[in-house]
């Protein structure tokens, strides 16, 4: 170990304290109390995976305008905030972590590694992860000035261009229609279908 760096496949323990979430996190539900409860006694027991920080200097680099919202924090959340929020729930004092500031060396890597985490979970609120494609489809515009933007997106998530499209359709639905998705009373499926007839009118004048 060179030079006091910490390798990216080693795990240490760091005080919850010292660990933010990040406000790009298009998550927002990680569970009732009583889940929270449940997640944290268990690892207290044991943690099967650790999470993923970057550390703040890292972070702050990509985003220095969120200095205040991180608080003092020495890192900041990639993945695992579910076993991060959990544990505070239940007011563990450490967890396993893995420090990857190669995570950070852009707005688009470290947005494309945030969302991987969560994107395939069916617990995963559809209308919170159109929210994190559409911050990543905005920071891939920032490299290529608008074109390709979604493209790109696609690329690194591993997804077809067809599938992001209809992920940032739910975000052109009306409050109401995306609050029933984030609810389960309509499918994303079906918010999809709604977003196709909404734009049909458009595509004809155009």
């Amino acid at each position: 170990m060179a030079e006091g760096r910490i390798p990216s496949y080693a795990i240490i323990k760091i005080p919850l304290a010292q660990v933010s979430s990040t406000p790009l996190n298009p998550r927002r539900n990680f569970g009732s109390p009583e889940e929270q409860a449940r997640f944290g006694e268990e690892l207290r027991q044991a943690q099967l995976a650790a999470c993923v920080v970057v550390t703040r200097a890292a972070y702050l680099s990509l985003w220095p305008d969120h200095a205040a919202q991180i608080g003092d924090a020495e890192y900041v959340l990639v993945n695992g905030e579910r076993r991060f929020r959990s544990a505070m729930h239940v007011e563990l004092p450490t967890l396993d972590f893995v420090i990857r500031d190669e995570f950070a060396d852009s707005r688009e890597e470290f947005l494309n590694r945030l969302l991987k985490e969560n994107l395939d979970r069916a617990d995963f609120d559809p209308v919170e992860r159109a929210t994190g494609v559409q911050q990543l489809v905005d920071v891939c515009a920032e490299k290529s000035g608008g074109h390709g933007a979604q493209a790109r997106a696609a690329e690194q998530l591993g997804k077809s261009r067809a599938w992001i499209t209809n992920q940032l359709g739910l975000l052109a639905l009306p409050a109401e229609v995306r609050a029933s998705v984030s609810t389960g009373e309509t499918s994303a499926r079906d918010a999809v279908g709604m977003a196709r007839r909404l734009k049909a009118p458009h595509r004809a004048f155009c």
